[in-house]
């Protein structure tokens, strides 16, 4: 142990830790306010950020109680997944008021550096001893222990320091961070590059002057001759459907269970699905609505609504309501020019006009099916699905590429915190 390092229980550096609450609709009143929820934890920034927070109403016992400030440190500690298994930590460094939900608890650090207790939580006990001795799971929710979490003795430092150690680390990490943004805004452009050629190519076709005629759609302008413009619902074997409006209760196996979250890079990611439901369930569920290899799910209602995924196995799952099923009919719509069609910018855009905002985003089933498809012979569908793949691999690869470079940054910013916040550093 360090000299003049101190080896005592975790919670005795803290004044208070205590989990949240979900609270009630907000009615518009005084006792409105921002519910924080793991779904807003960025975990690149280490902090909170959402495009829409979550608006609860608390009585006032539950302010007094559990209303944050700066410099707090909120753990999750139910929900996660195999990728993501619960134990994470984020700092809030926001000047709003705000609450915090059920599924979060709060660290409150009884001296002023709270810095230095985030990364030690963050790097450090994360990283070495949350799945090994404080994790445990009796349904398909994660759960922290977090009495026996915090009551664990760890050498910790004088406040001297840890202000050291934190001076450090805010240099050292700084450097990494300004990487990590160069390469992000490289992938969104990159991003902006890929949907451009996807616009073009489902606006345009492969002839690059082409006879045009008027799409009578203001934000599209112009399209081919022979080209249609056909409402989805004209289009599709069955109509767009979702999933059930209810919270099934979660197992440790069964039938897996996804819901918006899943929805990751066009694709279907079970390891981050909900849980696993019973096969009752599931069968119950699928009359309603039963998903298939080549279906296409569009995320309907939170902030990622509009990124969609293509099924792409023979598994057997259920979805969730914020999820909108659209499966093609092939004798007019192609499974793969849809697919890139509504990766499209005028898909984004149509689907921009006419989505709702209450305590979300969110787009109806039939206002969906109402939008408009441009449409060119299925001959033409699949010659310019093929162009599109074709073109935008490259891109594909590069942006896959920079993603790897981010995270092999990340690591090594987790590798320089975790051996300073316990001494292995010369500071």
């Amino acid at each position: 142990m360090q000299k003049d390092w101190e080896y005592k229980r975790l919670k005795y550096c803290f004044d208070e830790h205590r989990g949240g609450a979900w609270g009630d609709e907000p009615i518009g009143n005084a006792n409105d306010y921002v519910c924080v929820r793991v779904a807003d934890f960025d975990y690149r920034s280490l902090s909170i950020n959402s495009e829409e927070y979550t608006i609860r109403n608390y009585t006032d016992s539950q302010i007094e109680k559990l209303k944050l400030s700066k410099g707090d440190i909120l753990i999750e500690k139910s929900g996660g997944g195999e990728k993501t298994p619960v134990g994470r930590a984020v700092i809030f460094d926001k000047d709003f008021d705000a609450l915090y939900a059920n599924f979060i608890e709060a660290i409150k650090v009884n001296n002023e550096n709270s810095g230095y207790f985030f990364n030690y939580l963050f790097s450090t006990l994360y990283s070495t001893e949350i799945n090994r001795k404080f994790f445990n799971q009796t349904t398909g929710i994660q759960n922290l222990d977090v009495t026996a979490y915090l009551n664990q003795k760890y050498n910790i430092p004088p406040l001297k320091t840890q202000k050291k150690i934190v001076g450090f680390l805010d240099k050292k990490t700084a450097v990494i961070d300004n990487l990590i943004k160069d390469k992000e805004k490289l992938i969104g452009l990159l991003k902006e590059k890929r949907q451009a050629v996807i616009t073009e190519a489902v606006i345009k076709g492969l002839n690059k002057n082409p006879k045009a005629k008027s799409s009578s759609i203001n934000w599209i302008g112009n399209i081919p001759e022979g080209w249609d413009r056909v409402k989805i619902k004209h289009l599709l074997e069955v109509p767009i459907t979702d999933g059930p409006h209810e919270t099934p209760v979660l197992f440790d196996e069964g039938i897996p269970f996804v819901s918006a979250e899943s929805i990751k890079n066009g694709k279907v990611d079970f390891d981050l699905k909900r849980g696993f439901i019973s096969k009752e369930e599931h069968e119950r569920f699928c009359k309603k609505c039963k998903p298939r290899k080549n279906d296409i799910f569009m995320v309907k209602s939170g902030a990622t609504t509009g990124n969609i995924a293509i099924v792409d196995t023979d598994e057997e799952f259920s979805i969730w309501s914020p999820l909108a099923l659209i499966r093609c009919n092939e004798k007019k719509l192609l499974t793969e020019y849809m697919f890139k069609y509504m990766q499209s910018s005028i898909f984004r855009r149509g689907v921009e006009m006419f989505w709702n905002y209450g305590t979300q985003q969110n787009i109806g089933m039939k206002v969906l099916e109402n939008l408009f498809v441009i449409l060119p012979s299925l001959e033409e569908q699949k010659k310019i699905s093929l162009f599109i793949e074709d073109k935008i691999s490259n891109i594909d690869k590069a942006i896959t590429d920079i993603e790897t470079q981010i995270e092999k940054l990340q690591e090594c910013r987790k590798s320089i915190i975790s051996e300073a916040v316990i001494g292995k550093v010369a500071i």
